[in-house]
């Protein structure tokens, strides 16, 4: 077996572990997300995020809207969005996190990938997070996730760290 099929079964058998009530996140899913967001700010030694209930609410809007436009900002806050590529929301943080791989700090870029998510995951001014998730078009397998930042980071020509 390769290591795409063992990673495949890796994330398969981690994402049925951590499995989520579609929709609405569960108090552990929050737990997880935060979790997750914080170990990736450690990493780079960035001080941890708090959750926030404003966010979340914000956050519940957008998801709703089931619309992966692409995620940078909303208003004033900054933004990640996901649909329909990931089941839960350890795959979630997973996911975007995986984006470090693209992250060149010397030239302060996204190299060969996307890494917008990961930046504005460790963006160190950024303080508060919150997130949701929705069910979009029927697809109950595959929820559509939103987290909203304060204050938002990718600022152009800063350092996330």
């Amino acid at each position: 077996m390769g290591w795409l099929h063992i990673s495949i079964a890796i994330i398969y058998t981690m994402s049925t572990l951590f499995k989520s009530s579609v929709g609405e996140l569960t108090q552990d899913d929050k737990d997880i997300l935060l979790k997750y967001h914080n170990r990736e700010r450690a990493n780079v030694l960035v001080p941890p995020l708090r959750w926030s209930k404003k966010l979340e609410k914000i956050a519940q809007i957008s998801a709703k809207k089931c619309h992966d436009i692409g995620s940078g900002r909303n208003g004033p806050y900054g933004e990640n969005l996901a649909g329909y590529n990931v089941v839960n929301a350890w795959h979630l943080t997973t996911f975007w996190a995986l984006e470090r791989v693209y992250y060149n700090y010397a030239q302060n870029k996204c190299v060969d990938g996307p890494c917008t998510e990961y930046l504005q995951i460790v963006w160190r001014n950024t303080t508060l997070v919150g997130c949701a998730s929705a069910v979009c078009n029927g697809r109950v397998e595959t929820p559509f996730f939103a987290c909203e930042y304060y204050p938002p980071g990718r600022i152009p020509g800063h350092r996330p760290y």
